[in-house]
């Protein structure tokens, strides 16, 4: 079978941990399989592609075009036509707030690609992803386009699921599953080196600058950079931890630079690597909706900043919803984190009721996806 997981890639630790989450449980459901990706999605160049064992969707002219399509493999590249399944890991992609990326010549594009991924018989299953809302016409004509090619639509959490009902109605391929990842257990023995249960992670977001109001944006930075000196200053040990990239490292390079103290800062660690760090941890600071997930679904005390809805859903779903953090109160946000950390049992912890839920929706979710495959 030739499975192409996509939107998902080495853009960021999120992108990547998804790709590897798929990749680890199809392998597991469809043994054998050929794993593809998207060239432009992957982020990185095609050899690379190749060394981490993956192919890339192409349709290339030139002298690839003569390869026979029982061959192409061996040039590391599979048609679309050839694509049995699709496994769309995309985590927010549908939406009014991404309307600055959407034209109609791109809506069209799209459009293409999946009637191309058709043509083949694939079928195309959108894994739990954020959505919406949807309320301006590129967007909404964007969303109905996909919607008619999707096998099955899984939204992330609640408010997804109501904006696509809201276009569609209520029907049997729009479901609803949160984020899968949270099954994922990677063996990353490196991480054992860190000490468990000592460190506080603090994971930025450039988003929170970037995509949030006015007051949100001008009051971030120097929130994070608050709370990291009043944790400090109180004794509690921190790691600055990039799940993104340049821009995320910008933000930790900026905290780091207002410290009294020289703290630890983690780069260009693998997604796994990151996963594996966050299980250690005694609590965690997560702008970024995967280092969230990877805190919650390993019974850390996880905390979020959130510019979008997603944040806060997540946090519903494990039963803690007020772990959002406000950046206008750092005060109360600082008495929220000591608290979660101080006490065994509390408001501020996920139950391992709620973290067993979670993850038994992820496999039924699984579950499902083999027997309609």
């Amino acid at each position: 079978m030739n499975i192409l997981i996509d939107h998902a890639g080495f853009v960021n630790k999120g992108a990547e941990l998804m790709l590897r989450a798929v990749r680890d449980k199809a392998s597991e459901l469809f043994p054998g399989s050929k794993f593809v990706i998207q060239a432009e999605v992957a982020a990185i160049p095609e050899d690379a592609i190749a060394r981490n064992g993956f192919y890339v969707l192409a349709n290339p002219g030139g002298k690839r075009r003569l390869i026979p399509n029982k061959h192409t493999h061996r040039y590391h590249f599979i048609r679309p036509g050839n694509i049995d399944l699709v496994l769309d890991a995309g985590g927010f992609q549908f939406s009014d707030q991404w309307i600055g990326a959407y034209t109609k010549e791109s809506n069209v594009m799209l459009r293409n690609y999946y009637k191309a991924l058709k043509s083949g018989g694939a079928k195309i299953i959108f894994l739990p992803q954020a959505l919406g809302p949807f309320s301006l016409p590129l967007a909404v004509a964007r969303m109905k386009d996909v919607f008619t090619y999707a096998d099955v639509f899984y939204a992330r959490e609640q408010t997804s699921y109501d904006h696509l009902v809201a276009l569609f109605g209520e029907q049997p391929k729009i479901r609803l599953c949160p984020d899968f990842t949270n099954i994922y257990k990677p063996d990353v023995p490196l991480a054992d080196l860190l000490p468990s249960n000592e460190y506080i992670g603090i994971v930025p977001n450039q988003k929170m600058i970037t995509h949030t109001s006015d007051d949100v944006s001008s009051n971030y930075l120097d929130f994070m950079i608050g709370l990291c000196k009043r944790l400090v200053g109180n004794g509690h040990r921190l790691i600055l931890i990039n799940h993104e990239g340049a821009g995320d490292f910008e933000i930790i390079k900026t905290i780091k630079s207002k410290m009294p103290n020289d703290i630890i800062a983690l780069n260009n660690l693998a997604a796994e690597e990151i996963k594996a760090v966050i299980g250690r941890l005694k609590a965690l600071v997560s702008s970024r909706f995967h280092g969230a997930v990877s805190g919650l679904s390993q019974h850390v005390p996880t905390f979020c900043t959130g510019w979008s809805h997603k944040y806060q859903e997540l946090l519903k779903e494990y039963g803690i919803e007020q772990n959002l953090l406000d950046v206008g109160d750092l005060g109360g946000s600082y008495d929220k984190i000591i608290q979660a950390i101080s006490t065994p049992a509390n408001a501020f912890r996920p139950s391992g009721q709620a973290v067993a839920l979670q993850q038994e929706k992820v496999s039924q979710m699984w579950d499902a996806i083999k027997q309609f495959v």
